[in-house]
């Protein structure tokens, strides 16, 4: 049942807010679906100015340091939204944390069907009596059930590899409950938690729009039933409440942070990073875990290789991959060829743009052979033709335009072509790792790319990024992932997909690549196999002497 325009409410502090809460209102008032009927204003005094004095000087000096362009703790005036000026507003006084609900009967509260919750009480399930389909609010970090916005300091501060966000609702007047809506998990920036909540935070701008579409297309009984198959596992709930850290905590994150860099400009003077390829070729078609026994392509020390994509033809592999050469900073398509015995020759150039190219993605379809490199510098995803296999390949079209994409990874299923591509849809967020999204077509070329409506199908920095082409074995297909939790393209984790249509999409965790069968190794996040060869590449810390 599709609704009316949906009646939303705000609850926030003041008009006064952050920059990435006036982003989301900004979106929700400039669609034709949704509709402000109320702005709440709870007087609320902000966390941030409950913080210990240490406390506010670090993160003063950490937002100089590290300071962006966008950065979403810029206050920004509700009322320069023209919608809001002509929104009715309700003030409320909540003292020592205490809320008196006969305070709202004061008013005419008009009738609303979802309150967006912005505000830094931790009042909840009192506002969701004056809803119809309840009272929506973030939560960073495993919580209680109970807490407000706390943003994720602590996993900061414990050093965490990732920051886990979600969309929660708290539905149903007379016994409120809790409805996980959508979660996320970015990568916690070790070095700087004022750039690691920027991140965050402004990857959740699309949150709310994203669910309230969906509410508003599907109707609340098939939305929440939809929503209830996220929550029909146990959640486990924290006793330890989030808080703003003490003087000691903080001191010995400093402290820790500062003994990191230390450790690391050490090494770096002595050493340097690169990228290499390396290859195992098998007695037979299966993919090759034996990584101890891959044998080396190592690249000069003035660039580096990474992104093997391979195919197997007249009895020669032919490896494509990215080449960057350090002084140039821009990557190109280069190929080399081996033979069946393992022999290869010196890398040829394939392909080169004005901007940067990498992962080389290559499909075979009616006979021709198609690549769709990476080319989020260009904002666009392309697709090239081999006019002549292996060495000249032609602009074929643009897939997509205006879109900061990566690792585009195509497969032909079930008639159709499924496009999976990592996406940042915000331009505050400093990286595409996070977000995976799945469009599908008829046809590859001259296609009408339709966007899957579980967009984007992952959220999580571990398991998002495309790591390769798509496996299929004995029926069943398996989907390589980056792993860029720990940093980028750290390993790989190999999922099944077990859903795959139109209007569903599901996957599970079945194994990981790590890089640990070498002392020297730190990442691995591309993986291929075609015929008797399996590919992989892996970034090495190599020495500068």
């Amino acid at each position: 049942m599709k609704l009316e325009k949906l009646r939303i409410g705000l609850i926030v502090d003041d008009f006064k807010v952050y920059n990435w809460i006036f982003e989301v209102i900004s979106q929700i008032s400039n669609s034709n679906d949704f509709n402000l009927k109320l702005v709440i204003l709870t007087n609320e005094i902000p966390k941030n100015k409950k913080k210990n004095l240490l406390f506010q000087k670090f993160m003063k000096y950490d937002q100089q340091k590290y300071s962006l362009n966008q950065d979403a703790f810029e206050i920004k005036s509700l009322l320069d939204i023209k919608e809001i000026s002509n929104v009715e507003s309700i003030k409320l006084t909540i003292k020592d944390d205490e809320f008196i609900p006969s305070e709202l009967n004061k008013y005419t509260v008009p009738e609303l069907d979802i309150l967006l919750k912005f505000d830094s009480s931790s009042f909840i399930q009192q506002f969701v009596k004056f809803t119809n389909y309840g009272v929506w609010t973030y939560y960073f970090g495993e919580h209680n059930g109970l807490q407000p916005i706390l943003y994720g300091v602590q996993e900061f501060l414990e050093n965490k590899n990732v920051t886990k966000i979600t969309l929660s609702a708290w539905i149903n007047r007379i016994e409120p409950k809790e409805v996980i809506l959508f979660n996320s998990y970015s990568k916690t920036d070790k070095n700087s938690l004022h750039r690691s909540l920027n991140n965050s935070l402004w990857k959740t701008v699309s949150f709310i729009p994203r669910n309230l579409k969906e509410l508003y297309q599907l109707g609340p009984s098939e939305f929440y039933s939809k929503k209830n198959q996220m929550n029909s596992a146990p959640i486990i709930f924290y006793d330890k409440p989030y808080k703003i850290p003490n003087t000691l905590n903080l001191c010995n994150s400093i402290l820790h942070h500062i003994s990191r860099k230390i450790e690391l400009k050490i090494t770096d003077h002595f050493n340097f990073h690169q990228w290499i390829v390396l290859f195992r070729l098998n007695k037979n078609t299966d993919i090759s875990t034996t990584l101890f026994e891959f044998k080396r392509i190592t690249p000069p020390k003035d660039r580096f290789w990474a992104d093997p994509f391979v195919v197997y033809k007249d009895n020669t592999y032919y490896i494509f991959i990215e080449e960057l050469k350090y002084d140039k900073n821009k990557g190109t398509i280069v190929l080399i060829e081996m033979n069946e015995k393992g022999e290869y020759k010196e890398p040829k150039p394939i392909l080169e743009k004005d901007y940067h190219l990498s992962y080389p993605f290559i499909i075979e379809d009616s006979g021709k052979y198609y690549m769709i490199p990476e080319t989020k510098e260009n904002k666009t995803v392309e697709i090239y033709e081999c006019e002549n296999f292996p060495l000249k390949w032609t602009f074929k079209e643009i897939l997509f335009n205006n879109i900061e994409a990566v690792d585009s990874t195509i497969l032909k299923h079930n008639g159709k072509y499924w496009l999976f591509t990592n996406i940042k849809e915000n331009s505050g967020t400093f990286t595409s790792d996070d977000e995976l999204f799945l469009f599908y077509s008829n046809s590859l070329i001259n296609g009408d790319w339709i966007p899957h409506p579980q967009n984007p199908i992952v959220s999580d920095v571990r398991y998002a990024r495309p790591a390769g082409k798509i496996i299929q074995r004995e029926g069943r297909l398996y989907r390589p992932a980056q792993n860029c939790s720990k940093h980028y393209g750290y390993g790989i984790h190999m999922l099944e997909i077990t859903i795959l249509n139109e209007e569903s999409y599901h996957e599970i965790k079945i194994n990981e690549i790590l890089p640990n069968w070498e002392e020297d190794l730190i990442s691995t996040h591309t993986i291929n196999n075609e015929a008797n060869i399996t590919v992989i590449d892996a970034k090495i810390k190599r020495s500068n002497l």
